[in-house]
């Protein structure tokens, strides 16, 4: 199934809509984190697990693959970020993404 992130990339033009999600702005902000931060994060996110379905490979196997990935999420805003871009997604995304910042950074998050 193809993925139609057109919706999803206008989150930047909308970040009243990320409360929707349970994301506090206020709070993100004060973290130095930017609604167009979360945006991007969940639209990189999203084109990883989508490329990992077409090629039936596991998130957590191409994270350790991609120093692209790796590169960003060595970035301690992104893994601010990410805290409240996964609020976003289902469990079955977040769940391998959470174990490589566990595993890479010591990063714990809360399971949801």
């Amino acid at each position: 199934m193809q993925r139609d992130s057109v919706f999803e990339s206008r989150l930047a033009d909308w970040p009243r809509a990320l409360r929707l999600h349970g994301i506090n702005i206020d709070a993100a902000k004060k973290e130095g984190i930017e609604p167009e931060d979360i945006a991007y994060l969940i639209l990189s996110v999203n084109g990883l697990i989508s490329f990992c379905n077409a090629k039936g490979v596991a998130p957590y196997e191409q994270l350790c693959l991609s120093d692209y990935r790796q590169r960003l999420f060595a970035q301690p805003v992104t893994r601010k970020a990410w805290g409240y871009a996964r609020l976003c997604m289902p469990r079955v995304n977040r769940v391998d993404i959470d174990r490589f910042l566990e595993v890479k950074h010591g990063e714990k998050y809360d399971p949801l």
